[in-house]
């Protein structure tokens, strides 16, 4: 089926039932970048993936929180200026290999 929105937005999307009968919809692609016959090819594939037990839209729920998880990962990781006085406070606390204190203070 094509959806349309208000907006004019257009997506291509199969309406099926999973193995245990709850309703799916899973999204194909969008219009005019998919045409009709990719679509077709896309629904099939997607129907038969479905029959045999999987489900397309929670896989992508999936994939879009992993993708979450990794970007607040990444931006838990720290800025260039938290790293930096992370290995300012550690080098100076090396007691193998002390900072003067001219070359602490620069």
């Amino acid at each position: 089926m094509l959806r349309m929105t208000s907006t004019g937005a257009a997506t291509w999307s199969v309406r099926t039932r999973r193995t245990d009968g709850k309703h799916t919809r899973p999204k194909l692609g969008t219009w005019p970048a998919m045409g009709i016959a990719k679509a077709r090819k896309e629904a099939k594939a997607a129907i038969a993936a479905v029959q045999s037990g999987g489900d397309p839209v929670a896989e992508k729920r999936q994939a879009r929180e992993a993708r979450r998880r990794e970007q607040a990962e990444r931006r838990g990781a720290g800025t260039v200026a938290s790293r930096l006085a992370e290995w300012q406070a550690a080098r100076k606390a090396d007691p193998a290999g002390p900072w003067s204190l001219k070359y602490a203070a620069e």
